[in-house]
C-alpha cells in the first residue's frame, strides 16, 4: 500500500535516539544525541520518505530538523512515522 500526501503535508522517518553513551551509561534525556548532531528534548531529526505535489521547501530523502510537538505519530508497515506540515520543519540540513 502506498502513502500519498496533501495539501502541504510530509511524512517523515525519524531517526533513532542513541540513549547509552559508548561506555553503556544510560543518557538522561537532554544529553541523548541523533545521527551525530546534539538535538535537546525539544526537537528532532528525521528524513522525509513522503511529500505532497505543492510542498516546495523539501524533497523525498532530504534530513530536516524540527521542532517538538510537531505532527501526528502514526505506524505503517509496523515502522514509526511523524507526518507534519511542510511550515513544521525549521531546517533543511546538508550533508
Amino acid at each position: 500500500m502506498k502513502i500519498g500526501m496533501v495539501k502541504t503535508r510530509v511524512l517523515v522517518k525519524e531517526k533513532a535516539v542513541k540513549e547509552k553513551s559508548d561506555g553503556g551509561i544510560i543518557l538522561p534525556k537532554q544529553e541523548q544525541v541523533k545521527d551525530d548532531y546534539e538535538v535537546c528534548s525539544f526537537s528532532g531529526i528525521g528524513h522525509v520518505v513522503a511529500r505532497a505535489n505543492n510542498v516546495k521547501a523539501v524533497e523525498v530523502g532530504d534530513k530536516i530538523y524540527f521542532g517538538q510537538n510537531v505532527g501526528e505519530k502514526m505506524n505503517y508497515e509496523g515502522e514509526p512515522y511523524l507526518m507534519m506540515n511542510e511550515s513544521d520543519i525549521l531546517a533543511v540540513l546538508g550533508d
